[in-house]
């Protein structure tokens, strides 16, 4: 039976949710029933030598900032050359080139994942052209929830188009109890992202600035990379905790770094569903998270984590100090948290699904319900 051939568009060759999702999917969906690509607007990035090792095929188109219309004629004559049945375009801008390159390489497969809203909130060009560019899309996917809500009825996809298909993790790859979890001293709050101003690291920095005051033997494990490092680390030493902060730059070890946290903070002004809140939830790590986008839908307050409102240092600083000084409520949120990850968050149920929406597509029967 011949495979059939599925090109994920990404933004660029970094490694953040998106990019990382799709490794992900490419990596392990049925490799005998598909062979998935990966190819990605900007230029080369670490992704790339992921993707390689992963025995992944990916590609670069080059685009400049700004719109560059020659990214459309270049993903056409690449969907050809490749004979490409199903382009799965993430995020808006993906999609922006990609219905246009699908139209004129005859690629009538077309799915659509939208991870959050935020670059639409305050662009109603941008939701305009999503709308109109949704048309053409066998499905729209939505990470979480509240994503479908926004996209309905604030950027009015119908909702016969929309399709919510949550995040899955590895809980085998991501799980607590094993051995081999870094050698920190003391007690470590962490965290995992991409360093840019969507995940507000100062507020963060600045909340742990006040539990330095509260706790003795305190470290923060700052675990991601991004334009922000530089004026994160120079804050961290404004604010006198730099000897107490490690920036870690980008890691491939994320599964035996969060088994040393003892508290995962995510500090997000505005988030769809991160991969790295739920694989620190399947690895047993009690979180807090800001009550943002579809968040809530995973951390139910103190049950799965606690959430507390975002841009707001004391009361985060005060969240993560209830987890340290309540064992209990630590050992129980993380238990819970686990059990939701294992049973409604699993990466077997979020390839199935893509799997059926590829299948759906290129025979033009659509998959959204």
């Amino acid at each position: 039976m011949r495979r059939l051939k599925v090109m994920q568009v990404i933004g660029q060759m970094e490694v953040g949710g998106i990019e990382k999702l799709a490794a992900v999917i490419a990596e392990r969906c049925s490799g005998d029933r598909f062979c998935v690509s990966v190819c990605a607007l900007g230029g080369d990035g670490p992704l790339r030598q992921e993707l390689e090792k992963g025995g992944v095929a990916s590609f670069c188109l080059g685009k400049r900032p700004g719109l560059d219309w020659r990214i459309v004629l270049r993903l056409s004559c690449l969907l050809r050359s490749e004979k490409v049945s199903v382009l799965h375009t993430h995020h808006v801008g993906a999609l922006i080139y990609g219905v246009p390159a699908a139209v004129l390489s005859g690629v009538k497969g077309v799915i659509h994942t939208e991870h959050s809203h935020d670059a639409l909130d305050d662009n109603p060009r941008l939701r305009v052209l999503l709308r109109l560019l949704a048309r053409r899309a066998s499905t729209v996917v939505c990470v979480a929830d509240e994503v479908a809500s926004y996209l309905e009825g604030v950027v009015g996809v119908p909702r016969n188009k929309l399709r919510v298909l949550r995040n899955g993790v590895d809980t085998e790859l991501f799980r607590p109890g094993l051995m081999d979890e870094p050698s920190w001293s003391g007690l470590v709050v962490g965290t995992v992202g991409r360093l840019d101003p969507l995940k507000d690291h100062l507020t963060l920095l600045r909340a742990f600035r006040l539990l330095v005051e509260r706790v003795p033997n305190i470290k923060l494990v700052v675990v991601g990379d991004g334009p922000l490092r530089g004026e994160l680390e120079a804050a961290s030493r404004g604010l006198g905790i730099g000897d107490r902060v490690a920036f870690l730059g980008r890691r491939s070890d994320v599964a035996r770094l969060l088994r040393g946290m003892h508290v995962f903070v995510l500090s997000s002004v505005k988030e769809g569903l991160p991969l790295a809140l739920l694989e620190a939830m399947a690895s047993g790590v009690p979180v807090v998270a800001t009550n943002v986008g579809g968040v809530p839908q995973v951390v139910q307050d103190r049950h799965t984590g606690i959430l507390c409102p975002p841009g707001e240092p004391v009361e985060l600083a005060q969240s993560i100090h209830q987890l340290i000084l309540d064992e209990e409520l630590r050992r129980r949120v993380a238990a819970n948290a686990r059990s939701l990850v294992e049973h409604g968050y699993s990466l077997k149920a979020m390839l199935s699904g893509y799997e059926s929406l590829y299948a759906a597509a290129a025979n033009g029967t659509g998959g959204a319900h």
